[in-house]
């Protein structure tokens, strides 16, 4: 289906919200922080099993043309997954990773034909 689910579309939008609340700054043990924390948890969890149901209806890679990574698309959404779930081993020099999270809100671009195109043109455009 094109466009991909209402549900994980207000997810992103969220979730991008969240990122944009977040702050290194921000001290650990506020309230806020914490809440943030937790809702990163739930972020990665819906992410992962969305990434999950996908990889399984395509096919990782071995299905032709239509598997899960043979799509650039479906690559960055895979790696801000991955990169999700490392950072939440909470190991210390893993934390830097934490920014690409900042990608998430591209993961709407790529439910939305029209956006895929235009930034696609311009990444081709910036190649020149």
């Amino acid at each position: 289906r094109r466009g991909g689910s209402p549900v994980v579309i207000v997810v992103i939008v969220l979730s991008s919200l969240c990122l944009a609340v977040d702050s290194p700054r921000l001290d650990p043990s506020s309230r806020l922080a914490r809440a943030l924390a937790r809702l990163d948890i739930v972020w990665t969890a819906i992410f992962t099993a969305e990434c999950g149901f996908k990889v399984i209806s395509l096919g990782l890679v071995s299905n032709g043309k239509r598997s899960y990574l043979r799509d650039a698309w479906n690559m960055l959404d895979f790696s801000i997954v991955v990169v999700s779930l490392v950072t939440l081993l909470g190991i210390p020099q893993l934390k830097p990773l934490r920014v690409v999270r900042a990608l998430r809100p591209l993961r709407l671009v790529s439910r939305s034909p029209g956006m895929k195109l235009i930034v696609t043109s311009l990444v081709k455009v910036l190649q020149l």
